[in-house]
């Protein structure tokens, strides 16, 4: 099983094992994104726009 894709900017996530892709856009913030793993855990990213945070989360992007 690979690891989590974003596309684009949009921080669509894949569901672990499916075809579905959600937004998860976290209340209350400008910047914060929140998906769940395969487990069930919240992950978090800080701003979308910075690569960095996605890459040490372990997380991957497709363009």
């Amino acid at each position: 099983m690979g690891p989590n894709v974003f596309t684009g900017a949009k921080f669509y996530y894949q569901a672990a094992g499916t075809e579905t892709w959600e937004k998860r856009n976290m209340p209350g913030t400008s910047c914060t994104f929140g998906f769940e793993d395969e487990l069930g855990n919240v992950l978090y990213t800080k701003c979308y726009r910075d690569r960095r945070i996605s890459r040490d989360m372990g997380l991957t992007w497709k363009d």
